[in-house]
């Protein structure tokens, strides 16, 4: 146990962080779903928000290991601020495109195709 708490060896880095994330998960799924909940809604739950997850830890791991040590601690303000706002637009579009992606595909799985996302035609 200590050693999963204090060494740097990479094996024990990536698995606090896997702990990390799985706790988040699992943190999120059960203030999310009420005591009541049936095991098929909580799976439904866990689900959105594992995928939610994935795009949070993307931008938080982006900045951390990414932005600062390239950007701010080189006192690159400007540069820094540009890019930490443009790696939230495009996780945010990239979130956005694959959740209207789930949920058309959830509705009426016979209307998606490979260009649906980019198809911005209004069907009537």
């Amino acid at each position: 146990m200590e050693q999963l708490v204090l060494s740097q060896a990479l094996k024990f880095r990536i698995l606090r962080h896997l702990l990390l994330v799985m706790t988040m998960v699992l943190l999120f799924t059960a203030v999310a779903c009420p005591p009541e909940t049936d095991v098929r809604t909580f799976f439904s739950v866990l689900q959105d928000v594992a995928v939610n997850a994935l795009f949070f830890f993307a931008y938080a791991y982006t900045t951390v290991y990414l932005l600062i040590p390239r950007l701010l601690l080189k006192r690159k303000m400007l540069w820094f601020g540009l890019s930490f706002v443009a790696a939230g637009l495009l996780l945010s579009v990239a979130k956005f495109l694959f959740s209207d992606l789930v949920f058309h595909e959830a509705l009426a799985p016979e209307d998606v195709g490979v260009w649906y996302v980019l198809d911005f035609a209004v069907s009537s």
